[in-house]
């Protein structure tokens, strides 16, 4: 299904259900509860990690009146937005999934999700960046499994070679870039690729902040100067051949022959970057990812995810207790650690001795990598929209039309602010301005 046939879908109910908040989860007598070790509630769990087995295994030792039964889905979130819908209108839905964060909105505004009844977020040790992006009219719809601030990940051995030193500010990032073309005209400081992912945390980062809500009406800001002056910013840098626009395989290539000598990208990131050439392994580092003033101390953050439940279902307290554990508890934490390099949503485990002697830096031993990324402070929007994926659509036609000189950046910006404001109006939502 195509990204804008799913944000225009029809939703008349929208707004009634994202903004008034309405439950949209079993009634409490159709809940099973939680079973016994002879006698288990089964729950139906959705996750795209290849390691969901093993953290499942450990839920349910722990738990052992609850099993899970878990189905390994693609990351593509239309693809899991669309079949999640589907799945719900003919009553054979999952009871937990995970969703993106700039999903969630139209997942609710859907009527697909139920809001959390048995614990409350702000009760936890999610963090405070994190909270809102699943608060919608008061209720919770759902549980901050991770998010992922940006980092400034760089060849070290190449650095030392060429001179360079690490930048602190987006100024000395572009001054680097264009000394880099002087000294080594074959390579580039970075990449960007048109990622509108990149350009909401970089906007975020500079101020922007392109949803808000209150009551029943909704504001939009993409077009603000924040968000103009991040989109203009690296524009220039390309326009001047300083960074290159590699997608795809290609990227991963320039990365790992030294084409490329440093990636802002999120958390993640180590990763792919490991993945590419294992042979660099200590050759790369990370670092703080720039910012637009001097003594400014937040980052931008790229991706993140919510573990949500879903509407109708019949074992709320069994999903719940999941849910509750997969995100903000110990054990939860310290075994999802084992597999992913992204921050979690809770920062319960932040000064675990367990936590960084598990997970070394991927890219250098000798970098105490998750304190590093658990110290950074993003800066994320208020919340996402509900047509958060016909913004990205939208930005990955414009963005190079704008790059390429053909229309303006500020008439890019403004097409797509006009674009996501008028695609809400029309699908029911109440918009200011």
């Amino acid at each position: 299904m195509k990204t804008r046939a799913i944000t225009i879908a029809a939703a008349m109910a929208a707004t009634a259900a994202l903004l008034a908040g309405c439950s949209s989860g079993a009634a409490p007598g159709d809940d099973a509860g939680v079973g016994t070790a002879e006698k288990p509630v089964t729950i139906k769990f959705w996750h795209p990690s290849q390691f969901t087995p093993q953290i499942v295994e450990a839920f349910e030792k722990s738990h052992p009146g609850i099993k899970v039964d878990y189905t390994v889905v693609p990351s593509n979130q239309p693809d899991i937005a669309a079949k999640l819908i589907a799945a719900v209108q003919a009553g054979d839905a999952p009871d937990v999934v995970k969703a993106e964060y700039q999903m969630l909105p139209y997942l609710v505004s859907q009527g697909a999700v139920s809001d959390i009844q048995t614990f409350k977020i702000d009760d936890g040790d999610y963090r405070d960046s994190v909270r809102g992006l699943v608060n919608f009219g008061g209720k919770d719809y759902g549980a901050p499994e991770d998010f992922t601030p940006m980092m400034f990940f760089y060849r070290a051995d190449l650095f030392d070679e060429l001179g360079l030193t690490v930048p602190t500010t987006w100024d000395e990032y572009e001054a680097l870039a264009k000394k880099v073309k002087e000294i080594a005209p074959d390579k580039f400081l970075g990449n960007y690729n048109f990622d509108s992912n990149d350009l909401a945390g970089w906007s975020a980062q500079a101020g922007a902040d392109w949803w808000k809500s209150d009551g029943e009406t909704w504001s939009v800001g993409i077009d603000d100067p924040a968000t103009v002056k991040a989109a203009e910013y690296r524009s220039k840098l390309i326009q001047a051949g300083l960074i290159s626009t590699a997608t795809g395989p290609g990227v991963n290539n320039l990365l790992a022959d030294g084409t490329i000598l440093s990636w802002n990208a999120g958390a993640w990131a180590p990763g792919t970057i490991m993945n590419a050439n294992p042979a660099l392994d200590g050759k790369w580092r990370a670092a703080p990812m720039p910012v637009w003033n001097a003594g400014d101390t937040e980052t931008a953050v790229s991706g993140g995810s919510a573990i949500i439940l879903v509407k109708n279902t019949k074992v709320r307290t069994a999903a719940e207790t999941f849910i509750k554990w997969f995100t903000d508890s110990e054990e939860g934490i310290l075994t999802r650690w084992q597999y992913s390099n992204n921050l979690s949503g809770s920062s319960r485990m932040d000064d675990s001795k367990e936590i960084l002697e598990m997970k070394p830096s991927p890219i250098d031993p000798t970098q105490e990598y998750l304190k590093l990324v658990a110290s950074q402070k993003p800066k994320v929007f208020s919340n996402w929209g509900p047509n958060a994926l016909l913004m990205q659509s939208t930005w990955k036609d414009l963005a190079p039309r704008a790059i390429s000189g053909e229309i303006s950046m500020q008439d890019a910006i403004t097409k797509l602010q006009k674009t996501v404001v008028d695609d809400m109006k029309r699908t029911g939502f109440e918009v200011k301005g």
